[in-house]
């Protein structure tokens, strides 16, 4: 570790270690209070061991996870990897390599449908590395209900790529899509009527940016791509005090990304002496883990045990869900450019940009 930046020493690793090695060490997030070492079970998200996810490690051979099944799903990129096709050329648009991605929300159906479903803002924010990455990433900004309708409308994508190649078929994407939302809704529908209900407390969310009680100050917090974290204060008023952005280099699942987004504020907070906080984001897994102070083994919630431990230098703290509607001023901070391993922080004069939207929230 590099002393005082809670960062790897990149190049000694480098030295020591092989390619695959250096990889999973760099990923692991450091923490602010050097903990013991302590192992932690990696197929499952909380990194505690079950007997029913010990079951699990049998059936990886055959049985795989839909981050694996949709990356064997069969595309033209898929085909001409395994010497089947001579291109990758996508059937439907004529000329744009066939990935899954693609199919699924850049492709001529999947566009439409997108640009019709309410998500379109969420798509173009997504993840682009790998469709396993964009799904992880999506869970973690919306609901359980929202979640299944996005995933009705990638399967409502593939069904119309689908209709056209092989049955020669042009059909509207957007009935298509609605038979499919409406499918899923009676499922759930069947299945609540015929299963028990069991009550789980759910968090309070809200769909807009709302002033923070008298002498108490906000934190919005946001996470960009993968390393680039942002972070907005402002006061009871509404009026901005602090913006900034810090990049890093890392490959960390999106679940971490948030988390260290979440972490970098409320570090921020404390370095400039605020005392009475509120930390906002609209990462849903983020904010549900500090609310409840859950201790687990997984390398994220090293970060979370680090922001426990600073929200108990605070006289006032709580950690509460916006939507992304509410988080526009801290999503257009943290893709502000900077150097990595740096940050850049703005106080009393902000950009104007940034200034509008802050003041769209007051309205």
């Amino acid at each position: 570790m590099v002393v005082g930046t809670q960062a790897w020493y990149s190049s000694l690793v480098a030295e020591i270690f092989s390619d695959e090695d250096q990889k999973l060490i760099l990923d692991i997030p450091m923490s602010l209070s050097w903990p013991s070492d302590k192992s932690y079970w990696w197929p499952t998200s909380d990194g505690m061991y079950t007997i029913k996810s010990g079951y699990w490690l049998g059936c990886l051979g055959h049985m795989r996870t839909w981050e694996l099944n949709f990356g064997s799903l069969v595309v033209m990129d898929v085909l001409y990897k395994r010497h089947i096709r001579p291109n990758k050329t996508c059937f439907v648009s004529g000329f744009e390599e066939e990935t899954i991605l693609h199919v699924l929300f850049d492709c001529k159906y999947a566009l439409e449908i997108w640009r019709l479903s309410g998500f379109r803002e969420l798509m173009i924010d997504a993840l682009n590395t790998s469709f396993s990455d964009r799904l992880r990433w999506i869970a973690g900004k919306v609901d359980k209900v929202q979640c299944r309708t996005i995933a009705s409308l990638t399967w409502a994508a593939w069904f119309c790529r689908n209709k056209e190649i092989f049955e020669g078929i042009v059909v509207e994407p957007e009935i298509v899509a609605a038979g499919f939302v409406k499918l899923n809704e009676e499922y759930i529908s069947y299945k609540t009527k015929v299963n028990i209900a069991t009550s789980v407390s759910s968090l309070p969310t809200s769909a807009t940016w709302n002033l923070p009680p008298s002498n108490i100050f906000k934190v919005n917090v946001d996470a960009h791509i993968s390393g680039s974290f942002g972070v907005v204060i402002r006061g009871d008023k509404g009026q901005l005090l602090c913006a900034a952005v810090k990049k890093i280099r890392s490959n960390w699942a999106p679940e971490m990304d948030e988390a260290e987004a979440a972490r970098f504020g409320v570090k921020l907070a404390r370095r400039l002496g605020y005392s009475n906080v509120i930390l906002e984001c609209d990462a849903l897994n983020v904010v549900r883990t500090i609310h409840n102070r859950q201790e687990e083994a997984a390398p994220v919630f090293l970060m979370f045990d680090d922001i426990v431990r600073i929200s108990g230098d605070f006289n006032i703290f709580c950690c509460v869900h916006v939507r992304r509607a509410g988080n526009t001023a801290v999503r257009l901070v943290a893709r502000w450019e900077t150097d990595f391993d740096r940050e850049r922080v703005c106080m009393n004069c902000f950009p104007q940009r940034l200034q509008t939207l802050a003041d769209i929230d007051l309205k």
